[in-house]
């Protein structure tokens, strides 16, 4: 996902970059822009609640584990500790593009003269 968010900002970069580019073709590019942006956001809302839910069942495994303490339990602490490092670095790298997103957003809209001010 995080390469498609890449390719899409780059393309909206291209754009950008290109001398004149008339205002309906701009319109249009903010109205894909925000659908794509909203489908990230989604994308985000989904890693953000299996992230929570990993997180609830290290503190499950870890609470087990200092009751009942084994190998087993120690080995499937370790486990969900390696999925929750892992799923925090991609909703990072998530919310990262889409704050990146936010800001190009607001640079189509000003292009296309829909918005005032700096950005």
């Amino acid at each position: 996902m995080i390469t498609y968010m890449r390719k899409h900002e780059d393309m909206v970069l291209k754009v950008l970059s290109r001398g004149r580019v008339s205002k309906p073709f701009l319109i249009r590019l903010v109205a894909y822009h925000e659908q794509q942006t909203g489908i990230f956001q989604h994308e985000r809302l989904i890693h953000l609640l299996v992230t929570l839910a990993i997180s609830l069942f290290l503190l499950l495994v870890f609470g087990f584990l200092l009751v009942r303490p084994g190998v087993l339990t120690a080995g499937l602490a370790i486990l969900f500790f390696a999925l929750e490092t892992g799923y925090i670095i991609h909703y990072f790298k998530l919310e990262n593009c889409i704050q990146r997103l936010y800001s190009l957003g607001n640079r189509i809209r000003k292009r296309a003269g829909l918005v005032a001010g700096n950005y």
